[in-house]
């Protein structure tokens, strides 16, 4: 048993500390996240997915399939990067996810890249559309962007930059692939500029400001 000094000692330790708070669950904080994701797909896209257009434009552009596979990979990767990295036990996971994230990137900018100066760089659509679908993907990314900011500064993140890459090239993605399923224009350098590159001006723009809050809401 501790005597009297000893306890007095404890408390006087104790009595500046904060109290503990809770992580939520990682497999419900990416349910809540991507199952909302889909909801809205169904919601903006659904009509478009419906009508099998989509299927024409797989046979004959292989440019559509390239895109939309590079940001379904940048989307969920960057996005599951960004939960697991809220999570001081969970670096494997953060490590993969991040990975798959490059991957995609690679897929999406890389293959569209050279999808779209094969094609002959102006052909397809006309260049207003490319920031119209930009503009649209940084839009639709904003609400799971900030949803996983919140979860991030709920959490303890112990490598803001990745983080905070992640977040942003994730987040947009998801907003990227909502246009790129029911956007009416075509052509590899649309999908480029329009679609492809959204996420790379969000974790241009966003990483280091971004890096900064997590940097100073983890101390």
């Amino acid at each position: 048993m501790p005597s009297a000094s000893e306890r007095q000692m404890i408390d006087a330790l104790v009595e500046d500390l904060r109290p503990v708070r809770r992580v939520g669950a990682l497999w419900t904080a990416a349910a809540a996240l991507f199952g909302a994701w889909l909801l809205v797909v169904l919601w903006l896209d659904g009509a478009a997915l419906a009508s099998g257009v989509w299927r024409q434009t797989l046979a004959t552009q292989p440019g559509f399939a390239v895109t939309g596979f590079g940001l379904l990979l940048m989307g969920v990767g960057g996005s599951a990067g960004a939960l697991a990295a809220r999570v001081p036990d969970r670096p494997v996971l953060e490590a993969r996810a991040l990975a798959a994230a490059w991957v995609g990137l690679a897929v999406a900018a890389g293959g569209g890249a050279v999808l779209a100066f094969s094609a002959g760089f102006d052909a397809g659509s006309p260049v207003a559309a490319d920031g119209v679908c930009m503009r649209a993907a940084l839009l639709y990314g904003s609400p799971p962007g900030a949803y996983l900011i919140v979860l991030l500064l709920r959490g303890w993140v112990a490598r803001p930059a990745r983080a905070a890459f992640a977040c942003a090239l994730g987040a947009v993605a998801l907003g990227a692939l909502i246009v790129h399923l029911g956007c009416p224009h075509t052509g590899a350098r649309h999908w480029l500029l329009g679609h492809a590159l959204a996420p790379v001006v969000a974790a241009a723009l966003g990483t280091v400001p971004l890096a900064i809050v997590l940097r100073r809401a983890a101390r």
